[in-house]
């Protein structure tokens, strides 16, 4: 159900143009933009200079980016996905070569189940190996990943 209490916008990241109008809300905008898009220290810290929401914000993710434990959690999910990603692409070719057409639909759901458990997994223990070659406490680790106790000691 529409209302008009939400308004749903798209913004291509490519299409940004290089400078704004003269409306100062299409200028705010725009920074936050090409905040998103920005790839070098230097484009950020310039950034950083327009409002002091984005230095805000630029210092809160320098913050995180410099928690190891945080970051580590972002690297596993990242992993992760990537995993997932690649699965369901060599479950749809597979059954594509072998002329699977209505099976598929249940098969990648299974697979899709199995291979989002089996990735989450592997990235929660990736996140234990190296908390633990970082000397994080055991009990540490298994509130942060949720494994148990006999998985992370498996893994030293």
């Amino acid at each position: 159900l529409f209302t008009d209490v939400l308004e749903i916008h798209t913004l291509e990241l490519r299409k940004l143009p290089e400078k704004a109008g003269s409306d100062s809300k299409e200028s705010e905008l725009l920074n936050w933009l090409r905040l998103i898009r920005s790839e070098s220290e230097e484009e950020i810290e310039m950034l950083s200079t327009k409002t002091e929401e984005i230095r805000m914000t630029v210092g809160r993710l320098k913050q995180l980016s410099e928690d190891e434990q945080t970051r580590m959690i972002y690297e596993a999910r990242e992993l992760y996905l990537m995993d997932e990603a690649v699965r369901r692409e060599v479950a749809v070719a597979e059954a594509e070569a072998r002329g699977e057409a209505r099976g598929e639909a249940r098969g990648e759901a299974r697979g899709e189940t199995r291979g989002r458990a089996e990735g989450e997994a592997r990235g929660k223990l990736e996140v234990a190996r190296k908390m633990l070659a970082r000397g994080i406490p055991i009990s540490d680790i298994v509130d942060i990943t949720g494994l148990n106790e006999r998985d992370i000691l498996s893994l030293q």
